[in-house]
């Protein structure tokens, strides 16, 4: 195998790792997977689980420019300077960002589990 030929091969195999990672990645921030709940040793249910953090890097990689790092973080500004000197379209982000939190932290949130009903 030549050079040129190894390495087109290496591109595409490493292509092809990256594209099966994302898709698990993906697969683990929106649909979740389940973990059971035991009680007395017995199994009495399950709970969907979600990957936060991989969610982020997602939403970073499709949106770099409204998920990057050095994004400033409008919730610790004071009250009189929150929407001050935003532009529409930053004022817009930050609507966004707020809900995309809230629905992250509503997530969090750990589920009530009643024991069977005898």
């Amino acid at each position: 195998m030549k050079d040129d030929d190894y390495a087109k091969a290496f591109d595409h195999a490493k292509q092809e790792a990256v594209e099966t990672l994302e898709a698990e990645a993906r697969r683990r921030a929106v649909d979740g997977w389940e973990v059971p709940v035991y009680q007395g040793g017995r199994k009495v249910g399950a709970i969907r689980k979600y990957s936060d953090l991989l969610l982020i890097f997602l939403l970073k990689a499709a949106a770099p420019e409204t998920y990057r790092d050095n994004y400033h973080d409008h919730r610790h500004l004071h009250a009189h300077e929150h929407r001050h000197g935003l532009t529409p379209a930053e004022q817009q982000k930050i609507k966004r960002n707020d809900k995309i939190i809230a629905q992250l932290e509503a997530r969090e949130k750990p589920e009530q589990h009643r024991p069977p009903s005898p």
